[in-house]
Order: structure tokens, then sequence, then C-alpha cells
């Protein structure tokens, strides 16, 4: 499944131009959870439409130019709370945060 607001992104793969579309055809698929991996643009519209429910940040100790931010893209606030964390590797963290 490829989100993308080009159709012909993906030859001989499913392209959805939204993530209710996407969600909606992994429902009738028999899917009741995915997971979502991206950028930044591809996670707002999920945080956007108020499409998750759970979050895993890995944090790695590297400092680079030109990240992004995660928003959801009005004045709504979303609220998340700490579920869990764990140490992947030597220096990376994994945080998991929730909704439920």
């Amino acid at each position: 499944m490829v989100l993308s607001g080009n159709p012909d992104s993906g030859e001989g793969t499913r392209v959805a131009a939204s993530p209710e579309e996407a969600l909606d055809y992994l429902r009738g698929k028999g899917y009741g959870s995915v997971v979502v991996a991206g950028g930044v643009k591809t996670y707002n519209a999920f945080l956007a439409g108020d499409l998750v429910t759970d979050m895993f940040l890995s944090v790695v100790p590297v400092v680079i130019s030109g990240g992004g931010l995660l928003s959801t893209g009005g004045d709504r606030v979303v609220r998340f709370r700490t579920a869990g964390e764990r140490k992947l590797t030597g220096d990376v963290m994994q945080l998991h945060f929730s909704k439920g």
C-alpha cells in the first residue's frame, strides 16, 4: 500500500490518495491494524485525521539538519500517554506512546 497524491506512483501496487482511503482498503482486506512507515508528511496526515492510536518513536543520538515537525495541522491537541520504552541497541531507545 502506497499513500501518494500521484496515482501513477506505484506500478503494480495499490495507491491511496488519503490515509482514510488506505485504511478503508486495508480494512476491506481484513486488516484490523496497520503500521505506518514514512516521513513527516505521511505521519502528519494520519495525525490530522485522528487515525493514530499508538506511536513508537526511536530516539537516536544523532543531530541532523532539515528535520520535520509532527503536527495535527490545526489547533487540535492530541494527547498520548507513555506506554513503555525499551533499548533497541547500545545507543537507540524506542518510546511507545498510546491514546488508550
